[in-house]
């Protein structure tokens, strides 16, 4: 995993006080209060907050094929004006009130994360595996598919 160098605020004793952060994590104003009461000092730091984005979206799998190329059909029959803009521009609003109409659009508020650093697509097969070797020794209760169990267990401790 990368990490910042460690922050060290003061060294004590037997005891250190330290920040350790990723590189995906900025830190700012990071500032050092000793209040006396413990051995401790009481470290305040600024974290930036996740970027929300919203998106929007339609369920087409669910959309009636049949009725919706009827009703396109339809639209496309009532428009007849001689300018291709003003065609192009009639059709296209048609069209979005058809969808509409037929599959709504739904928005959501996403938050954005970094991926774990420590999550790759070796370790996710290894689990997948793993996974599928208990079902199989839950199943048979067999020793043979017990060791083939442990050794994918193994493995993922590995990675």
């Amino acid at each position: 995993m990368d990490y910042y160098d460690t922050i060290i605020l003061e060294y004590h004793n037997t005891i250190l006080d330290w920040v350790i952060a990723d590189k995906t994590t900025p830190i700012e104003n990071l500032s050092v209060l000793d209040k006396g009461i413990s051995d401790h000092s009481v470290i305040t730091l600024e974290k930036q907050k996740p970027v929300k984005r919203t998106i929007a979206c339609r369920n087409l799998k669910g959309l009636d094929d049949r009725n919706f190329a009827s009703d396109i059909k339809k639209e496309a029959k009532n428009i007849k004006q001689l300018d291709t803009g003003a065609m192009l521009g009639a059709f296209n609003s048609n069209l979005r009130a058809i969808l509409d109409n037929h599959a709504h659009l739904r928005t959501r508020t996403v938050t954005h994360r970094p991926s774990a650093p420590r999550m790759n697509e070796q370790i996710k097969e290894a689990k997948q595996e793993r996974r599928k070797a208990e079902r199989t020794w839950r199943k048979s209760g067999l020793m043979v598919h017990r060791d083939i169990f442990k050794t994918c267990t193994f493995k993922v401790k590995k990675n």
